[in-house]
């Protein structure tokens, strides 16, 4: 955690107040003394040796606050630089960046340095020059490379006795037109979801390094923002879900799919909900399970395309009732059953049987099939049952039940049930972004029957003649 006290100063005024900044990898603090600003604001200080700008959006909670009589913000972002700022709450003209996900040492497990001796018997270590790995030709440009962690010597390192030769592998994106700080955020997301996917777990994007265009110097950037995946189901033995080495020659083309499936809107909701549950921050399992059932029914009705069927049917529906000899026909019914007669809501009414035409059960159980079936294949293992059947109703059930809050518990899973099923219901999740990425089945089941935390759930997929124990 870095803390960072001196005079600040609200960015086009002249009044400088003692404030601090707190910096703990991806969370980030700022309070100040003064007059408390409500609205989107960018603060100007230091750390010492470079100019830090903190973008905040009004005032908000502080858990680290070791300075009395000030006011916490919520921070946004951080820059430092000795550049110079742009004015403003954007940071424009961005060519490139680069930064670091710390699990990538272990993963790719490619030596960048070593040690030598002269034929005096010196001592030398070696900088191993380390071909790039390109993950996405264009539109962005992205490569992994090898590289100093850091331009600058650590201050505890006394350069006259000893020095540190660091090669890191940071992945660098270079963009084709100038983009903002909003489009590297965006990017960096992508990437730590592939990384957290296909690693297991990601922890933060550490060192952001920016290309501003017409700078000489690097601008360094912070997001107040949690791009951790997975971290919740840690141990101290763990192993990653793959290895570079296995999916070095498809990382390019699951990484363009990837890219692409990111970027479609259509699929931002049940996407977004599955990443924010697998965050660091605590949730309970009752939440976690209702929220995996919604992102797999919402993701069901967008492939079968229902919701885009529903909403034409909704549009011809209302265009039929609202004719003078339809209103006359139906007003009548509706007046004796102590209603009026309201086109647009009968409209929704028709809509919303059509979607649930198809069950919520029936979803769950077409997607299970067409990705492992997972689901069927712990029917013995967590519901004591040989009937499939019955355990996809008792997945709907508890759904249904913590869902809306009903009052009969009949045919609910018990809660230890229910704790394993969204392990069950996160597997098939995982297949799904899985063929988003264009793995082929046998490809994820392979990789999914040795996951270190979710084997256990998985390994009923062995039975298939092609996959291997």
């Amino acid at each position: 955690m870095e803390r960072h006290q001196g005079s600040w100063k609200v960015e086009g005024e002249e009044e400088y107040n003692i404030g601090e900044l707190v910096i703990d990898n991806d969370y980030i603090e700022f309070f100040v003394r003064g007059k408390s600003i409500p609205w989107a604001c960018t603060f100007i200080g230091s750390n010492g040796e470079h100019p830090i700008k903190v973008y905040a959006k009004g005032p908000g909670e502080t858990k680290h606050r070791s300075l009395n009589m000030s006011i916490g913000y919520r921070v946004v972002k951080v820059a430092m630089t000795n550049a110079g700022f742009q004015e403003g709450f954007e940071i424009n003209n961005i060519s490139a960046f680069s930064f670091e996900i710390p699990e990538l040492v272990d993963w790719l497990k490619i030596n960048s340095v070593s040690i030598g001796f002269t034929e005096a018997n010196e001592l030398f270590a070696i900088e191993e020059k380390i071909e790039s790995i390109i993950i996405k030709n264009e539109n962005p440009h992205i490569e992994i490379s090898f590289g100093p962690a850091s331009p600058f010597m650590p201050p505890e390192i006394n350069d006259r006795v000893e020095y540190v030769v660091k090669n890191y592998p940071r992945v660098h994106v270079s963009y084709e037109e100038m983009v903002t700080d909003e489009r590297v955020y965006a990017d960096i997301q992508i990437l730590m979801r592939f990384f957290g996917m296909l690693i297991g777990y990601v922890s933060y994007a550490k060192d952001i390094r920016l290309n501003i265009e017409g700078k000489d110097l690097k601008t360094w950037i912070w997001f107040n923002e949690d791009f951790s995946h997975n971290l919740r189901h840690l141990n101290g033995i763990d192993r990653f879900r793959t290895e570079y080495s296995q999916v070095k020659d498809e990382l390019a083309n699951y990484f363009e799919n990837w890219y692409t499936f990111s970027n479609d809107d259509y699929f931002f909701l049940p996407r977004q909900m599955f990443f924010n549950s697998n965050r660091k921050r605590e949730i309970f399992a009752e939440d976690l399970f209702v929220q995996y059932v919604k992102i797999l029914e919402g993701y069901h009705l967008r492939i079968s395309g229902d919701e885009k069927k529903a909403e034409q049917l909704g549009i011809e529906i209302l265009e039929q009732l609202k004719d003078e000899n339809v209103k006359k026909v139906l007003s009548e019914p509706f007046k004796k059953a102590g209603s009026s007669y309201k086109p647009k809501t009968v409209a929704q009414w028709i809509q919303g049987g059509f979607l649930s035409r198809i069950t919520l059960e029936t979803r769950l159980k077409k997607l299970d099939e067409e990705h492992g079936s997972i689901v069927a294949g712990n029917t013995e293992y967590v519901y004591k049952e040989s009937n499939a059947d019955k355990y996809f109703s008792a997945i709907v059930k508890t759904r249904n039940y913590y869902s809306h809050y009903k009052p009969d518990r009949d045919g609910v899973l018990t809660f230890g049930q229910m704790c394993n099923s969204i392990d069950v219901l996160k597997c098939l999740i995982i297949m799904i972004l899985f063929s988003h990425m264009g793995m082929d089945i046998d490809t994820a089941k392979q990789i999914m029957i040795h996951d270190d935390k979710l084997w256990m759930y998985t390994s009923c997929m062995k039975k298939d003649q092609d996959i291997e124990g």
